[in-house]
C-alpha cells in the first residue's frame, strides 16, 4: 500500500541521483554517447539477431519496413473505424453496426 509506494518513490529518487552523479563524474557526454552507440548497433543489426535480442520489439521498430507496415496498418484501422463505411458512420447515421462474424455465448 502506502509503504510500498514510498519505497518505490525512494528507489526512483535514488536512481535519478545515481544517474546525475554519473553524469557529473564523467567528462563530456559519455552517457549520451553510449545511447547513440546502442541505437547505431540496433540499426546495423540484421533481422535474426534483433528477434533474439533482449529487446526484440525495440529492435524491430528500428527497421524501416516494420515502421512502414505499422503505419499502413494504423491508417487502415482508422479508415475502418472513421471512414465513410466505418463503424462510427454506421452508428451515427443508422444506429447499427454491420458485421459478418458474431458469436453469442
Amino acid at each position: 500500500g502506502l509503504d510500498e509506494s514510498r519505497q518505490r518513490r525512494t528507489h526512483q529518487l535514488q536512481h535519478v541521483a545515481q544517474v546525475l552523479r554519473s553524469k557529473c563524474t564523467f567528462a563530456g557526454d559519455v552517457l549520451e554517447q553510449g545511447l547513440r552507440e546502442g541505437r547505431r548497433a540496433l540499426k546495423q543489426a540484421n533481422w535474426a539477431s534483433l528477434l533474439f535480442s533482449t529487446t526484440p520489439i525495440t529492435g524491430a521498430f528500428s527497421k524501416l519496413p516494420v515502421t512502414i507496415f505499422l503505419l499502413v496498418c494504423g491508417v487502415w484501422a482508422l479508415l475502418m473505424v472513421f471512414g465513410p463505411q466505418g463503424h462510427v458512420y454506421a452508428l451515427l447515421n443508422r444506429n447499427i453496426v454491420v458485421g459478418s462474424h458474431f458469436q453469442l455465448r
